[in-house]
């Protein structure tokens, strides 16, 4: 029988997560000057001390509102562009359609889709990956 070994929590993997909404504009990938602030940024720091490293990881979570801000778009498109860097959007269920539809015409492929919707036995919401098409 094969033993699948758990992920080690993040902190224990080296890795710092900075959730922009929280703290708007805090943590950015890209260049100086051409800096893009994903929702959820998860980094590897260059030492234990410093507040600059790395972004191994991106989520960008959007909300039905959100979807068709061409501002949002571009910002997929300028996130999904980045090297070594793994990028996952996370949209409502019930407009996962219309996003790969998106995704499509703006020739934009994220490394993970996921879809979310509210469960009221939970009280919380279910996230689900998705097929890019």
């Amino acid at each position: 029988m094969n033993l699948i070994e758990p992920t080690p929590p993040l902190a224990n993997q080296g890795l710092q997560v900075t959730p922009n909404p929280l703290i708007p504009n805090k943590r950015f990938v890209g260049r100086e000057g051409n800096k893009i602030f994903p929702d959820i940024v998860v980094w590897r720091p260059n030492n234990l001390t410093q507040s600059s490293g790395t972004a191994v990881l991106v989520e960008q979570i959007e909300t039905p509102s959100s979807l068709n801000i061409l501002d949002n778009i571009e910002n997929w498109r300028r996130i999904d562009n980045l090297r070594n860097v793994d990028f996952t959007l996370v949209v409502p269920h019930e407009n996962l359609d219309p996003v790969r539809n998106l995704l499509s015409q703006y020739n934009i492929t994220p490394d993970k889709l996921q879809t979310y919707e509210y469960d009221p036995r939970s009280n919380g919401f279910i996230f689900r990956d998705q097929n890019l098409v």
